[in-house]
């Protein structure tokens, strides 16, 4: 592409306007799933929002090409004199626009994160008594968001043509809710309430609605012969899309053997598929290299100029054996900021510079690293980037969005818009998470000092 051109489609702000269109869209699409199914509005209508957006950006592109926005109002953007033009203060006006729907996405994702937590696994709710009545259909008198880890599980189908194997279908579906209600970071609809819908015909959106769960597992069983077929499939309720499945073909042999391998398997899954993207996996590396990063990492924690500076050294002898070791990267930066802002070893542009760069480099070798992002996140809110930082924010809580660090930086986004009750909210998650974390306390205390909440502060900071 020609310089020119680019320098042209900077001075029209066409790349603000793609940028400002991407993220208003995206906010538009979040809001539609996660608030359209309280009011039963029909999924086709969250597809037909994702479509619409898709088709409309070439439009939003060439429309902001065309035209320019004057005092006296749009005007084909030929038609204006280059110098009457005020792109450079519709530019600003963008940013801020920008900033703003950004920042709404940042606060969206840690509310869904915070929220529902909240009120769902850490609040300690009984799966049995949160759900209403399912037989007749009413409603809680002020039903809560559905917990993001709440799973219902219906009875499974028996597509035999022997009718007696019906006992087989409930079977599977009982062993799998109670293996289900083991793993402790889940909500699980207690089985009066998910096999009350047995015979009934309705949406999964709806069963979800009424048992108050954000998840529902279903299936089917199929006898021919000695041999029995079963599928599974997870559906996420926000939507009625299907998540995950799988089909097992066995011989009948042992009943109750092909019962719990089939549980084991389908609970294996659901903890990949429920608890986040992926399996959680160690980042693995040399073993000389680890023993020096756990090193490095304990005296990071000491927060003084000579342990900070042994902690460097350390990291820098781990990135000598393993350059590829992304959170190597990610705590020297964090090193640098603490050594910039904590004891003044560097001046503090210079600091924030080296960090960027570190933290940079970790996300180039591990995009999917999710508190690399948030580090860029905090440094670009240093930095007074709002943008960038609701950017690198967004990214890092989509990979993971309960990790306390990841949380915890992004209060430093919400303390520079203003938005310190979110603040506090999201620490006070943070620190219920990790109540031993002296950092995590040490943040809280200073979120409420700016709330004036001058005796909590206190309570914390003694903590």
């Amino acid at each position: 592409m020609p310089r020119s051109l680019l320098s042209e489609l900077k001075r029209r702000n066409v790349w603000r306007a793609a940028a400002l269109y991407a993220a208003a869209a995206w906010l538009l699409v979040q809001v539609a799933t996660q608030v359209f199914p309280f009011f039963d509005v029909p999924a086709w209508v969250v597809r037909a929002i994702i479509v619409a957006s898709v088709l409309g950006f070439p439009f939003w592109i060439a429309f902001a090409w065309l035209y320019e926005l004057t005092p006296e109002g749009l005007k084909r953007e030929s038609e204006v004199d280059p110098a009457q033009s005020i792109t450079p203060q519709t530019g600003k006006r963008l940013d801020r626009w920008i900033i703003g729907i950004l920042s709404a996405a940042v606060v969206l994702l840690l509310a869904n994160t915070f929220v529902w937590h909240k009120g769902g696994v850490l609040g300690g709710r009984d799966a049995g008594s949160a759900a209403p009545d399912a037989a007749s259909g009413s409603r809680a008198t002020a039903a809560p968001a559905a917990p993001l880890h709440s799973i219902a599980v219906l009875p499974f189908e028996n597509l035999s043509t022997d009718k007696e194997q019906e006992y087989f279908a409930d079977g599977i579906s009982e062993d799998l809710l109670d293996l289900l209600t083991k793993v402790p970071a889940l909500r699980v609809a207690a089985r009066t309430s998910s096999f009350s819908f047995k015979g009934q015909h309705l949406e999964v959106p709806e069963i979800a609605r009424r048992l108050n769960v954000a998840n529902v597992l279903q299936g089917s069983v199929r006898w021919a012969g000695d041999r029995v077929r079963i599928t599974a499939q997870l559906v996420r309720a926000a939507d009625g899309y299907q998540v995950w499945s799988q089909i097992w073909d066995r011989k009948l042999g042992d009943v109750f053997q092909v019962q719990d391998e089939i549980a084991s398997d389908v609970v294996k899954e659901l903890r990949v598929t429920l608890l986040g993207a992926a399996a959680p996996q160690a980042r693995e590396t040399d073993p000389r290299a680890y023993a020096l990063y756990l090193q490095a990492r304990e005296l990071g924690r000491g927060f003084s100029r000579e342990s900070l500076l042994r902690s460097d050294s350390l990291y820098r002898q781990v990135l000598a054996i393993d350059p590829r070791y992304a959170p190597a990267w990610t705590e020297l930066a964090t090193n640098i900021v603490n050594e910039t802002g904590i004891i003044g070893v560097l001046p503090n542009e210079e600091g924030l510079r080296r960090a960027r760069e570190l933290a940079a480099k970790a996300v180039a070798i591990d995009p999917g690293y999710a508190l690399a992002h948030a580090g860029l996140g905090y440094l670009a809110s240093l930095e007074g980037d709002l943008a960038r930082a609701a950017r690198e924010y967004e990214r890092a809580l989509a990979l993971d969005s309960t990790d306390p660090r990841v949380l915890g930086n992004s209060t430093a986004l919400l303390s520079s818009l203003g938005r310190v009750k979110e603040a506090i909210a999201v620490m006070e998650y943070v620190v219920e998470r990790e109540p031993v974390n002296v950092t995590g306390l040490y943040n809280l205390g200073l979120h409420y000092l700016a709330a004036g909440r001058y005796d909590d502060a206190i309570a914390r900071l003694r903590t």
